[in-house]
């Protein structure tokens, strides 16, 4: 027998199997109570279950000259309910705090910020070093920055919703602490 042929048989006595209407009931010695859907050989009695109508999916209807791109893009379109995105997001940077004097003698310095409630799969942020973007959108709200010159940076934190700006923190200001080694210039004389 082909193999289409026998998944096909197959599939039709599944379902033929599945739809059985008639449930038989009966205890056995030990007090279990047993249910099949053929007729023991013992007393059992008979349940009739109601009949059910097959569920069948929603289509999704476009309307007369709007091609299925549009349609789909109409669809993406329509406002979720998600309860995440009715609560406005809030940044706020906890690491370093503000004004902080950091001794870093290799120019490194952790970032950490919170955020009021978890963001969406399609919110991101990004950490603002000095006016300019550091790194890659990123969706821990956490940063591990290195090599930095010492002195005063500026931090900030913002937060983009498929590209849009959704929320900022307010900028910080840091100063970095790095030991510099001063170079001896040789004496002309040597």
């Amino acid at each position: 027998m082909h193999p289409l042929q026998l998944t096909l048989t197959a599939s039709l006595l599944f379902t033929a199997i599945t739809s059985a209407q008639t449930v038989y009931t009966w205890v056995d010695d030990d007090g279990t109570r047993h249910f099949s859907d053929s007729q023991p050989e013992s007393l059992a009695s008979t349940i009739t279950l109601p009949q059910h109508e097959p569920l069948i999916a929603p289509s999704h209807q476009q309307e007369e000259g709007q091609t299925l791109d549009q349609h789909n893009i109409e669809q993406q379109q329509v406002p979720s309910s998600s309860p995440g995105l009715t609560i406005p997001l809030e940044v706020n940077i906890t690491v370093p705090e503000p004004d902080s004097a950091v001794r870093s003698n290799n120019g490194s310095l952790q970032v950490k910020a919170t955020l009021n409630r978890k963001l969406t799969p399609n919110e991101q942020l990004q950490l603002i070093v000095n006016g300019v973007n550091y790194g890659a959108l990123n969706t821990q709200p956490n940063w591990q920055l290195e090599n930095l010159d010492r002195g005063q940076h500026s931090l900030s934190i913002q937060a983009f919703r498929d590209g849009k700006l959704i929320a900022s923190s307010q900028p910080i200001t840091v100063h970095l602490l790095r030991a510099t080694i001063k170079s001896v210039k040789p004496s002309p004389n040597s």
